[in-house]
């Protein structure tokens, strides 16, 4: 019986053994077959999904479908995957993963034949996001979405409830904010559904080396980035809410929370960060890299705790920036540099700061208390600032004794050396607004002897540097104010330079200034870190300035005493509204009473050279005084002098070598007409070898120029234009940013029709025959009208006449005139020849009005007149005389264009349709709506017409 129950239980072994074979050879053949059969039905249906939702290309080497890859999930898995940026980005690549793999719900495969992705996933991927200066972005790449795709994507994706990224690099660069960001060994996981209207996603963010540069500076480099996100995503308006989450930069713990919403243009932010009672070295280890040296030198002790909030919303096509605020506490801290005796201890600081619309000049402080000390030494006070535009609201109490030698030997800081003593007392309490005459109660001292400064930037120091400087005011008046700097001195790069001064009554300043030496501004900057496009740039002072503001206003010169020089060599200096730096290459002022004369004054403007000669009259109360106006004479001359540097526009857009991601936007930025300068009335004389404005070529230019109340008038210009002497007249003034007006006399001898088309894009437009013509010919003519931010001539706005003397030339080939001759069965006006044949035009709302004139040719005499508008559009009425005498006529009006005229019998035919300048701004107010219009076409017409239509920003 024993041996009986051990051979059934030995049979039932055997049979069990085969079963679980067969069922693992099933099973096995089940995981092979599978794939098998659904991998080109799983293939066509993402691959369909992709055409119908992207714009751009989706593309893979290769794919494969299986269990065993990453068992035991069904994945479907494309390699050498590439998804290509959006059109403005078409050279570039989005994403690139060497796997990404897609985990199958099998069930729903098997039974229903439904594909639903329960997770994706991206290995060794290359992410690069980028938005370019003017807001496009590379990642604009999904199709409008229509309700077949909306419907196709949900049912494809509904079911995600997980999204991750392996071992791979995040790149972001937005050049419109100047912020980009990169992660190597970067990985994310997170969780929930992509497709629903409200998103919770739980997400981990982990970064080998993370970066983060703003405006050309590394802030973070090679930093740890560790990061725990609660995330609330809301699809229908792409906004995104953190909850209670923790960031790791480096040895920083953060908690961060906030609203993130991605706009058409721009952004909109409410984030808050802080962090409580952690080390201050915690803190310094997330600083940019450049202090990773400092920091292993130095012992860093205390605590910090900081609030840091961003509010508001960022559209640089709007010119809206968010408000950033601060709080910040440190106490207990101390700096010791381990090579040096010295360390400041004590440190103690609590304060916030507000910043409005990222605008530092517009910004609030708040510093409660701050103190240190080194040894004996210590600094210690409060200092609070509001600002709302108009004034400012100080409160300041300062005080401290230091020894600059003692704190750069605390601080240790590579190259940074510093020597001499500090005195400071300030005490400051009021209203500082210069409309109102308003100026805080103040009683400020500040001394330092024998001071050196030697800088890690610059290898030569500032030595010997003595001042004495005194800020008093008691009764909260401009008039009560004044300032005293005493034995100024110093000694840089081995020039002394010595100054002392006297203000008082900054209502009325009486002023008492002496300096005298040489100051290096370009390699000053350099020592602070700055630069100034590396110029050497040299002010040499021998200048002796005594007076009262009041004695230039009244003309009582002989009260004042000035005399003296300042010597400048290649320094450049930007003035407003002007997109190009001023050089002045060589010049010198001399200072004599209330005159300041200049001598061969080389100054160059881009390409533009300008050699300056003359004197004004009152110079130092022009600067110090605001309702002075700059009075003198000037004689300008220039072998080159190109009026398009002068004028920033959009056109770059139409160069070939246009790339919105590369385009330098300063002329955006910098768009509008060309300003003239406030309060200057002066008497000047041009001499130009050579004038380029926009395709426009003359030469040998003699006018003379006056610039009056903003207004530039041009008196009787002599030139040559297209090899043809003319004269011009006229008056051009700015009334905004992109708006200017301007009206001119020209005329223009004996000049080659011809060349005057190819050449001159306004006579181009206006007379469309001259590209058929060959011959000589006069042309007087009075012009007015509106030049739009890029200084071109708006048609609708032009109001003119003048006359057209043809002299002598030939016509061929102009297309109405040979369907004329084909009209009246003649070839009479196939290729007339023209001689004194006078053309009275005028220009009004669009319309350029012919006046009657006659032309003969073959013994047919031709009358026309009529009107054609500036978009070439053509309503004529022609009689042909018969010969001999032309008393028989036949009477033709002309529609159509000039390169497709409709020829007809009779005399009447209707107006074209006039269009006033009023009528043009309303079409363009509502081309800004037009959807087809890209970013930088959208904000040119918003910058035309910001000021006179509320902008519908849906």
């Amino acid at each position: 019986m024993q041996g009986l129950k051990n051979w059934n239980f030995r049979k039932w072994l055997r049979i069990t053994g085969k079963l679980f074979a067969g069922v693992a050879v099933i099973g096995l053949l089940f995981l092979w077959l599978v794939p098998k059969i659904f991998t080109d039905d799983i293939s066509t249906i993402i691959r369909n999904q992709a055409n119908q939702s992207l714009t751009t290309n989706f593309d893979f080497s290769s794919s494969e479908l299986s269990f065993f890859k990453h068992f035991p999930l069904l994945t479907f898995s494309f390699y050498e995957s590439t998804l290509d940026a959006s059109a403005s980005f078409e050279n570039d690549t989005l994403f690139y993963a060497k796997e990404i793999y897609f985990k199958i719900n099998v069930l729903k495969l098997i039974f229903s034949n439904q594909v639903k992705i329960k997770g994706i996933v991206a290995n060794q991927a290359n992410i690069n996001l980028m938005i370019d200066q003017i807001g496009n972005s590379n990642y604009q790449i999904y199709e409008t979405e229509t309700e077949t795709i909306a419907k196709a994507n949900k049912q494809l994706f509904l079911e995600i409830d997980q999204f991750e990224i392996k071992n791979s690099k995040l790149f972001f660069n937005d050049l419109s904010s100047k912020v980009n960001f990169s992660a190597s060994d970067f990985n994310f996981e997170g969780d929930g559904s992509l497709l629903t209207a409200n998103v919770n996603l739980n997400t981990t963010i982990k970064a080998q080396n993370f970066e983060f540069q703003y405006d050309g500076t590394r802030y973070f480099f090679k930093k740890k980035l560790n990061a725990k996100v609660k995330t609330r995503y809301n699809t229908d308006e792409l906004s995104f809410k953190f909850d209670n989450n923790k960031i790791q930069i480096n040895k920083l713990p953060l908690n961060f929370e906030g609203e993130f919403t991605l706009l058409s243009d721009g952004y909109d932010f409410d984030f808050f960060a802080d962090f409580n009672n952690t080390k201050i070295e915690n803190v310094l280890s997330a600083f940019p890299p450049k202090y990773d040296l400092w920091m292993q030198q130095t012992k860093v002790k205390g605590s910090a705790s900081a609030e840091m909030a961003l509010k508001g919303r960022k559209s640089k096509l709007n010119n809206l920036y968010p408000d950033f605020s601060m709080k910040l506490k440190l106490e207990n801290g101390a700096i010791d540099c381990t090579y040096t005796s010295e360390y400041i201890e004590d440190i103690f600081i609590e304060g916030s700061f507000f910043m409005p619309q990222l605008n530092l000049s517009m910004a609030d402080y708040d510093i409660e208390n701050f103190y240190f000390k080194v040894d004996e030494d210590y600094l210690q006070g409060t200092y609070f600032e509001k600002n709302n535009g108009k004034e400012k609201l100080v409160n300041a109490d300062i005080k401290g004794v230091i020894n600059l030698k003692s704190i750069s030997n605390a601080l240790g800081i590579e190259n940074l050396v510093m020597d001499g003593n500090v005195d400071v007392a300030i005490t400051s309490n009021g209203y500082y607004n210069p409309d109102k005459l308003e100026f805080p109660k103040t009683e400020a001292y500040f001394k330092i002897e024998n001071g050196l400064i030697q800088s890690p930037y610059y290898p030569n120091p500032i030595t010997n540097l003595n001042a004495d400087v005194k800020l008093h005011s008691a009764a909260s008046t401009f008039r009560d104010a004044s300032l005293i700097v005493e034995n100024l001195n110093f000694l840089f790069e081995n020039e002394p330079f010595t100054a002392n001064a006297s203000f008082s009554n900054f209502e009325d300043v009486d002023y008492n200034i002496v300096a005298n030496g040489t100051f290096n501004l370009n390699k000053f900057y350099k020592l602070l870190g700055a630069s100034v496009n590396n110029l050497d740039g040299l002010i040499i002072a021998d200048l002796s300035l005594k007076g009262k503001q009041s004695d230039f206003s009244a003309g009582n010169y002989n009260l004042l005493s000035h005399s003296g020089s300042l010597k400048f060599k290649n320094i450049n200096t930007r003035v407003n509204n002007y997109p190009k730096d001023f050089i002045i290459e060589d010049g010198i002022l001399l200072f004599y009473n209330n005159n300041t004369s200049f001598n061969n004054f080389k100054t160059s403007y881009g390409a533009s050279d300008l050699l300056l000669n003359g004197n004004f009259n009152n110079l130092l109360s022009y600067m110090f005084y605001s309702k002075e106006h700059l009075a003198g004479k000037v004689s300008i001359s220039s072998n080159f002098f190109n009026l398009n540097e002068f004028v920033p526009s959009f056109s770059f857009k139409e160069s070939d070598q246009y790339n919105p991601i590369y385009v330098d936007t300063n002329s955006v930025e910098q768009y509008g007409v060309l300003k003239l300068p406030k309060r200057v009335n002066l008497d000047t004389q041009l001499n130009a070898a050579h004038v380029r404005y926009d395709s426009i070529n003359v030469y040998n230019v003699s006018s003379r120029v006056l610039l009056k109340d903003e207004t530039l008038i041009l008196q009787q210009a002599n030139l040559e234009l297209i090899d043809a002497t003319a004269t011009i007249s006229g008056n051009y003034k700015a009334i905004d940013k992109n708006k200017a007006i301007f009206d001119l006399n020209l005329a223009v001898d004996d000049f080659d029709i011809n060349r005057a088309y190819n050449e001159l894009p306004l006579f181009r437009e206006v007379v469309s025959a001259a590209a058929y013509t060959e011959g000589v010919a006069k042309l007087e003519y009075q012009l007015s009208g509106v030049l739009d931010g890029e200084m071109k001539p708006i048609f609708p706005s032009l109001e003119g006449s003048g006359t057209l003397n043809i002299k002598n030339a030939t016509i061929k080939g102009y297309k109405l005139l040979g369907t004329v001759s084909k009209s009246t069965q003649t070839d009479a006006f196939e290729s007339p020849d023209l001689k004194e044949v006078i053309i009275p035009t005028t220009i009004k709302d669009n319309i350029l009005t012919i006046e009657r004139f006659r032309m003969r040719s073959k013994g047919f005499r031709l009358r026309t007149e009529g009107e054609t508008n500036l978009d070439g559009d053509l309503n004529l009425k022609m009689r042909v005389g018969l010969p001999p005498f032309g008393i028989i006529g036949i009477p033709i009006k002309v529609t159509g264009t000039s390169e497709e005229p409709n020829i007809s019998l009779g005399r009447k035919s209707a107006d074209l349709e006039a269009i006033s300048y009023e009528d043009y701004l309303e079409m363009q107010r509502d081309s800004v709506f037009f959807k087809e219009l890209d970013s930088l076409q959208r904000k040119e017409l918003k910058t035309k017409f910001s000021e006179e239509l509320e902008l519908n920003q849906s």
